[in-house]
């Protein structure tokens, strides 16, 4: 069976009819009218909390039509073009076997009143309004929509994450991805500090700059540092990806 997929008008048209539902008004609804919102291998992360081995459960196929001008890779050298399309540019198929099981875990995992997954809280209208209207992620992510990844990640967080906000990885890229897009411009920052709170903006601020600081031998770094001196660290101050103001 073929891996479904959403566009991006798609996982917001569902991520609206969740916050309009009156049996679950507070609560952001797992089943899309027409299918599962996540494909069964992010369910099926979720479900276990990190990836899975699913070698002889799916078969990979080229991507027809596949455009590299209309994802976030769009401004890598063309040089890296096929190497891209190799790794990203592919079709899943899922034998039915591996989709009745993860769909089990899923029903599991949503059932029950105490089902942290089952009490995701629904998005703001005004922050789906904001990313919607007023931002930029119509682009594919390294696979489905940009929306189809930063929910997956907002899900994730919630359920095995639960002290931390999951705002924050909804929104870690809307100052800048990678592959140096940027979604929102800085003058927008008034308009997202009205929508999140002060933690969760700083957070979101530092992400891009991090993301670009871990491949420069920070991650090493740290790992060589004996517990006392990683204790005495009190913080680490950046320049932001998006605008001159240093953050910490």
């Amino acid at each position: 069976m073929a891996q479904e997929q959403f566009s991006l008008l798609e996982v917001f048209e569902v991520l609206k009819l969740s916050e309009n539902s009156s049996s679950m008004s507070n609560t952001l609804l797992q089943q899309a009218p027409n299918g599962r919102l996540m494909d069964p291998r992010r369910t099926a992360q979720i479900v276990s909390g990190g990836p899975q081995n699913h070698t002889g459960e799916v078969v990979e196929g080229p991507m027809p039509g596949f455009d590299i001008t209309k994802t976030i890779f769009k401004t890598l050298d063309p040089a890296f073009a096929p190497m891209i399309e190799k790794q990203f540019a592919i079709e899943l198929a899922w034998c039915d076997s591996a989709l009745d099981r993860i769909n089990s875990q899923v029903e599991a995992m949503l059932s029950g009143d105490s089902s942290h997954w089952g009490a995701l809280k629904a998005h703001s209208p005004a922050l789906l309004s904001f990313m919607e209207n007023n931002c930029d992620f119509n682009c594919e992510h390294a696979d489905g929509s940009f929306l189809d990844h930063l929910q997956f990640c907002y899900e994730y967080c919630h359920i095995h994450f639960p002290a931390a906000s999951p705002v924050v990885l909804f929104l870690h890229s809307i100052m800048g991805v990678g592959t140096n897009l940027f979604p929102m411009k800085l003058e927008q920052r008034p308009q997202l500090a009205n929508l999140v709170t002060a933690e969760e903006l700083a957070h979101i601020e530092a992400f891009p700059t991090v993301l670009r600081l871990l491949p420069t031998g920070l991650l090493e770094e740290l790992d060589k540092m004996p517990k006392e001196q990683l204790l005495g660290i009190e913080g680490i101050e950046c320049y932001r990806l998006l605008g001159p103001t240093s953050t910490r």
